[in-house]
């Protein structure tokens, strides 16, 4: 489904528009919904905000302690009816919503796809573990489903994404003398660049080391870890982040598992230039003499990973979604919207190690929620390609 067609019913409207995807998704958004006599209103937050969006906007500069009156005020002001944003757990989006769902206002949300890497989410309310789709399995199981084709298969858009990210920054970082650039969940200090400068060196140096390991003749099991700042997994994960999330897995592990069984982790692709896990791991490997048996993986082919994995650990990740599809049995130990009983494992993470291969993905289940998601919240194409 393209996006046209889903936001074809939004006519005669007031709506606004939060902070987008980075780059000039919303401001094409802005137009194809002017196109169906909607009014459209955009809030800026900052330099990068305003570059993608610089005409027919408005710039909030206070510090957070004031967006809360004025987003009321603003709302009120201009009769707003409908909002969109991209993530609902930026504290900025998370108190508008808050305010928007007191005044009946409607909120809708995008969200890189559920299903990936062909879609991206638009959903109603809020997205991954704020969304309000069902976690019963005999809703899907009931569901009549009918099966959509996937007409654009996206090229890799990589390098446009962190073109439309140097842009962004480096106006953040230009502006930052009007707009307050601490309302924002990331820092947008130039010394952010290092970090991407540090990915490239890094990638390669990874790409080496990581073709010398062998998972050949291997039982592992796989740990899919997120970025160090994943607001779902601050919000949504009892442990708040993935440092403490790859030691409760190594201890379970550790008592746990059989000595024939290795324990691989994937670290995130777009997190390789900010943190490096080595040192966390080998520190808990040597303390207990596996440091043969713990795997730390910075690229690889994730569906020939899952194929071959005896099991999968995730907090929240949507990668546990790809797990799922390749019947790879996985375990969530955060709020997702993918756990669901005949998907994933509901047993404790210390038995999953042992109990992992008993498990079998309901496939039926799995089709029919897939379906539903593409059936409701899930769109084909990019923020960076053509997704009109």
């Amino acid at each position: 489904m393209k996006l046209s067609k889903a936001i074809s019913g939004f006519k005669n409207k007031n709506i606004l528009l939060l902070q987008g995807p980075i780059g000039p998704f919303f401001n094409y958004f802005a137009k194809k919904l002017s196109l169906q006599n909607n009014r459209i209103f955009k809030i800026n937050f900052n330099g990068g905000d305003f570059i993608f969006y610089p005409f027919k906007s408005v710039n909030y500069t206070k510090s957070f302690k004031n967006y809360k009156d004025f987003i009321k005020e603003f709302y009120l002001k201009n009769n707003i009816e409908i909002i969109f944003c991209y993530n609902d757990t930026r504290k900025i989006h998370k108190c508008a919503i808050e305010i928007a769902k007191e005044l009946d206002i409607e909120v809708y949300v995008f969200e890189e796809g559920y299903l990936r890497p062909n879609f991206i989410t638009l959903e109603k309310d809020g997205v991954n573990a704020n969304s309000k789709m069902s976690k019963d399995a005999n809703f899907y199981k009931k569901y009549n489903f009918k099966n959509k084709e996937i007409n654009n298969l996206l090229k890799y858009s990589f390098y446009k994404m962190c073109f439309y990210t140097f842009i962004y920054y480096l106006f953040s970082f230009i502006f930052s003398f009007y707009f307050n650039n601490k309302n924002h969940h990331r820092t947008l200090k130039p010394s952010e660049s290092f970090y991407w400068i540090r990915h490239y060196i890094r990638l390669k140096k990874y790409k080496i080391s990581d073709a010398k390991i062998s998972l050949e003749n291997k039982k592992y099991f796989l740990c899919v870890l997120q970025v160090f700042n994943d607001t779902q997994v601050k919000i949504h994960y009892e442990k708040k982040c993935i440092k403490k999330f790859i030691i409760s897995v190594i201890k379970s592990f550790i008592k746990n598992a059989d000595n024939n069984t290795y324990l691989v982790f994937k670290h995130h692709p777009m997190d390789i230039g900010y943190v490096d896990y080595s040192k966390v791991m080998k520190k808990f490997a040597k303390k207990f003499n596996i440091e043969d048996k713990i795997i730390y993986l910075h690229s690889g082919h994730l569906p020939t990973l899952l194929t071959n994995a005896s099991g999968c650990v995730v907090a929240n990740s949507t990668v546990g979604l790809s797990s799922i599809a390749y019947s790879c049995p996985t375990i969530v130990l955060a709020k997702a919207i993918y756990n669901i009983d005949g998907l994933v494992y509901k047993g404790t993470l210390d038995s999953f190690w042992s109990n992992a291969l008993k498990f079998n993905v309901d496939k039926q289940l799995y089709e029919k929620y897939k379906s539903y998601l593409l059936n409701t919240n899930q769109i084909n194409g990019s923020f960076y390609e053509d997704v009109f």
